[in-house]
């Protein structure tokens, strides 16, 4: 597949998922996808992960070595506000 049809679905599949769960305003909308495609993109797949809150953590399990994560975008539908957290790996504990 080339690389424009490969941006034009990922971009497709973003637009997707951020009407359904985030907002029906395209403004928001855009203003998130934006964000997310400034970087340069190498693997235009959309991974799943569960999460839960419980008290005032947020759970997210990664299972396997999908990507080393450096940034945590959180959206609040409710707001239509989103912001964002840089992930160091010195934070990170085992």
């Amino acid at each position: 597949m080339n690389l424009r049809r490969e941006n034009e679905l990922l971009e497709y599949r973003l637009t997707d998922a951020l009407e359904m769960n985030y907002s029906k305003n395209k403004v928001n909308v855009e203003a998130v996808k934006q964000k997310l495609l400034r970087q340069p993109i190498k693997d235009s797949t959309l991974y799943p992960l569960p999460s839960f809150v419980l008290e005032d953590a947020l759970v997210v399990i990664q299972d396997g070595d999908l990507k080393k994560i450096k940034n945590l975008y959180l959206l609040d539908s409710h707001r239509q506000l989103f912001q964002v957290f840089g992930i160091s790996s010195k934070n990170l504990k085992q």
